[in-house]
């Protein structure tokens, strides 16, 4: 109905000034910058063509599940008609700000930073980086003491410095060739002599007198040499 009217009046104006009623350009022109009385209220075309509208503004009810009509926008005078009130979410049901207190990316609430901010920062990241360091130090000497304590063999010991023990069963015992101790440090095998008479079937535990304590003699039975390799050496350790 609009629309059709609209088309008549600029039809009209088209005719009245002896223009060519069928020039679509010329009947349009004449469109412009009209107002009239259209089936749903005042119908208004702007200087450039357009159409300057109504908006309704609708609020959902929450009582019963539909939106309803709250305020109307009039383009024509550019007013606003609040017809209901609004209902808004929170809790106090007051009509929010344009703009939230600290803005939409919270810069109105920023805090200017302590110059000292970025030294604490520094002070930190240093303490952080002596401490690791401090603990890697420690990890690695520690772990070089230990493998030096591996490589010194210290468990090696002297065989004159065993004493045999001729009163509970052993006729003899072993003799072991070694070096020096500094060549005995460099050794990566230990020769391994069996004693002439097997006494195991049997025979008392043998024993022998080290350094003022009674210790255990075994013989390692079917080996004439024993790879000092570093499982072995842990598992003295240990």
């Amino acid at each position: 109905y609009d629309a059709v009217l609209l088309y008549a009046y600029g039809l009209n104006r088209t005719i009245e000034a002896h223009e060519n009623a069928s020039d679509g350009f010329a009947v349009v022109h004449k469109m412009w910058n009209v107002s009239f009385e259209g089936s749903n209220g005042i119908v208004q075309i702007s200087e450039t063509g357009d159409r300057v509208s109504d908006y309704s503004l609708f609020d959902l009810n929450t009582k019963n599940g539909q939106f309803e009509e709250v305020g109307t926008y009039f383009g024509v005078n550019s007013s606003f008609i609040l017809s209901k009130d609004i209902y808004w979410i929170d809790e106090v049901k007051k009509t929010p700000v344009d703009v939230p207190p600290c803005g939409f990316d919270g810069s109105k609430c920023f805090v200017h930073k302590n110059p000292a901010l970025p030294w604490i920062y520094f002070t930190a990241s240093v303490t952080s980086v002596i401490i690791v360091l401090i603990i890697a130090a420690f990890w690695y000497f520690k772990r070089v003491s230990f493998e030096a304590q591996l490589r010194a063999m210290n468990w090696i010991i002297e065989p004159d410095d065993l004493f045999t023990m001729e009163d509970i069963g052993i006729n003899k015992y072993k003799q072991i060739k070694r070096g020096d101790r500094h060549k005995r440090a460099s050794m990566h095998h230990i020769a391994l002599f069996e004693e002439d008479n097997d006494t195991e079937n049997g025979a008392p535990v043998k024993t022998a007198r080290f350094k003022g304590s009674i210790v255990a003699l075994k013989l390692v039975q079917n080996k004439s040499r024993i790879d000092v390799n570093r499982l072995l050496l842990m598992e003295i350790k240990t």
